[in-house]
């Protein structure tokens, strides 16, 4: 079960996400600043796009033995291969 704290600090950490604002503080705090529109970090942000014919907002969840993990972990784009390859594994299972 989550704490209540940590479920703060989540949605805390879902603002800096969602609202442009700076994590300034520690995992105990969990204080944030509104980000100054001028900050030289937000100059060479780009706005997110896609050539997906569908959105990826479902999640599911698998277990992976942990060594299974940190070989993932080190592939660059692994959230896409994983994507594609669960596409592929579903499509061969149903044909």
């Amino acid at each position: 079960m989550i704490a209540r704290e940590d479920l703060q600090c989540l949605q805390f950490f879902i603002n800096l996400l969602t609202v442009n604002h700076v994590y300034t503080g520690v995992r105990d705090d969990c204080h944030f600043e509104p980000m100054d529109k001028n900050d030289p970090r937000l100059k060479n942000l780009k706005p997110f796009t896609t050539e997906r014919k569908e959105s990826c907002t479902a999640q599911i969840n698998v277990r992976i033995p942990p060594s299974l993990k940190a070989k993932l972990k080190n592939v660059d784009n692994w959230q896409e291969l994983v994507r594609e390859t669960l596409e592929k594994a579903v499509e061969l299972e149903s044909a």
